[in-house]
């Protein structure tokens, strides 16, 4: 999964000029203060990117609202908007600076054999895109983290199922898979699916719609599997994948207080006058993980 953000370049800096303060300065003194500091910045979710916000509309010129839902960046949907044309679509984000794009894709399956070419739209609301069926959307990017505070946030809850090589879910990771869980509809291999969390998050729905192109229990055959939050679950004996968990991941924004402001603010005059002085460190390696991808996964 590609996750961008064009947000956090303040918080680079700061620990760049941190690394070099405490490389130069390696004091008790220096050493106290650059912990104390670290401890008052707002950490970074793990999971930082941007989702979709998909605005429809009834007419080509986008003036008559008929929904809108908030879509994961790479997650296969179910087509339940024109299901007997096509049976899934899938949203990439392509492009993260203005005017934004999404690559449009659509499937006969889930999301592994494309029907027709890719469409690319444009992000705006003074873009009117032919969606699915006869809806036309207009989108927006919408930043998900917990550093990320007001209406142009993404308050998007995903749920990362992870499957290790080793038993009770220790060492390197198998194949990790992510999907929202606000009850979208979602296409799997053999119908559809949707996925939903108790109101504490410690339990995790998920059914099956056997057959159901729409997520639709009336006439179709469901099942429901019931999982607990954050626990390691065993699978083969002889093989990997040995083990497997659920983890609901929910971002909260970050609230400053008065008190940790203050504190930040007094460390970090003796932090930047100390970088005036020495070497920063030259760079920050950036860890990228390749994640595997599920027939519905973010």
């Amino acid at each position: 999964m590609r996750q961008r953000s064009r947000a956090g370049k303040g918080s680079i800096w700061l620990t760049r000029l941190c690394s070099g303060y405490c490389q130069h300065w390696c004091s008790a003194r220096a050493a106290v203060a650059f912990v104390l500091v670290l401890g008052c910045l707002p950490h970074r979710a793990r999971a930082d990117t941007y989702d979709i916000q998909v605005n429809l509309f009834t007419d080509i010129n986008c003036l008559f609202p008929a929904d809108n839902h908030l879509a994961a960046d790479n997650t296969c949907y179910a087509n339940k908007y024109a299901p007997n044309i096509t049976l899934a679509y899938k949203m990439s984000i392509v492009n993260f600076n203005s005017p934004e794009r999404i690559d449009f894709r659509e499937y006969s399956d889930d999301c592994h054999t494309l029907t027709k070419p890719k469409r690319t739209m444009i992000a705006g609301t003074s873009r009117c895109n032919l969606f699915l069926g006869s809806l036309y959307a207009q989108f927006e990017l919408r930043f998900r983290s917990n550093t990320c505070q007001g209406s142009a946030c993404s308050n998007l809850a995903i749920t990362i199922q992870t499957f290790y090589s080793a038993a009770s879910c220790t060492g390197p990771a198998y194949a990790v898979f992510r999907y929202p869980v606000q009850g979208e509809c979602l296409r799997a291999k053999n119908g559809t699916q949707a996925i939903m969390t108790s109101v504490d998050d410690s339990n995790i729905t998920l059914n099956d719609f056997i057959g159901s192109d729409d997520c639709a229990d009336q006439i179709y055959r469901q099942r429901s599997y019931a999982i607990v939050n954050q626990y390691c679950y065993p699978l083969y004996v002889q093989k990997a994948p040995r083990s497997f968990i659920w983890r609901v991941e929910r971002n909260i924004p970050y609230k400053p207080t008065a008190s940790g402001a203050t504190r930040a603010s007094a460390l970090l005059y003796p932090l930047a006058l100390a970088a005036g002085v020495s070497q920063a460190a030259s760079g920050i390696g950036e860890l990228a993980t390749t994640t595997g991808m599920g027939t519905t996964g973010i």
